[in-house]
């Protein structure tokens, strides 16, 4: 039950929170409707981004 795990592994997939300022949101769900794509989706490929520049494992 409940939702599907995210990626290719099986198994819970871990939930990440922020806060973030108004007009960010606000950009996020632009972005996400201009690409028919859901804001969780833009928010991992940002974040595995930022980790991947970073060299953190």
């Amino acid at each position: 039950m409940g939702r599907p795990p995210v990626g290719t592994k099986r198994g819970p997939s871990p939930v990440v929170r922020a806060r973030v300022p108004q007009a960010l949101k606000d950009r996020l769900h632009a972005l996400a409707e201009r690409e028919n794509r859901d804001e969780s989706d833009i928010v991992r490929e940002a974040l595995a981004a930022y980790v991947k520049v970073r060299q953190v494992s």
